[in-house]
């Protein structure tokens, strides 16, 4: 028997909260193979993109943060939201990076589908990239607190399967390994 897509009534989506851009809504759905009709409680929020920055001399840009979801201070790689409707995902990477960082990139490399936050119950994007040739333009000017520091790429790759704790920021090194290898960055 092949899976078939089930079949949502957005007629009955009920937005439960929205804030800050975020929403949680119950969505209904019906099963095609048994017509019995289920809600899910979903969330989200706009796509976003994370962007794995390299410079010409084979440093990772990176920086710490706090982040009020781990409660912490971590080691986070630049990344953000689309800032409106009709910003795409690479114009999204090269904004974020410049803001975040100060740094500009030479290629923007796309890193294979996006990933969505969870499959089962977000409708949330993120766009990967593997920014080449970094080199820094101007200071930072997002309103984020970062500092930033530049990381040699070989230890990028250790602190990516050791300490990092970001999924996100794991997938993108991951997928990026290829890209850098052929580059020989690696």
């Amino acid at each position: 028997m092949a899976i078939q897509s089930w079949k949502r009534d957005d007629a009955r989506t009920k937005v439960v909260l929205s804030k800050y851009g975020k929403e949680v809504r119950i969505e209904w759905f019906t099963n095609p193979t048994t017509g019995a009709e289920e809600d899910f409680l979903l969330f989200g929020m706009r796509d976003g993109m994370v962007i794995l920055p390299v410079t010409r001399g084979g440093m990772v840009v990176a920086g710490y943060q706090f982040m009020q979801g781990a409660n912490k201070v971590t080691l986070e790689l630049p990344a953000g939201r689309a800032d409106f409707e009709g910003e795409s995902a690479v114009e999204g990477a090269r904004r974020e990076l410049l803001e975040e960082t100060g740094y500009s990139a030479e290629e923007l490399v796309p890193l294979g589908p996006p990933l969505y936050l969870d499959t089962r119950s977000s409708w949330t994007r993120n766009f990967l990239f593997l920014a080449l040739g970094c080199a820094k333009v101007q200071e930072p000017e997002g309103s984020e607190e970062i500092d930033p520091i530049l990381i040699p790429l070989p230890e990028w790759i250790r602190i990516t399967q050791e300490e990092l704790e970001e999924p996100l920021m794991v997938a993108a090194t991951f997928r990026a390994i290829p890209h850098l290898r052929e580059r020989g960055l690696l």
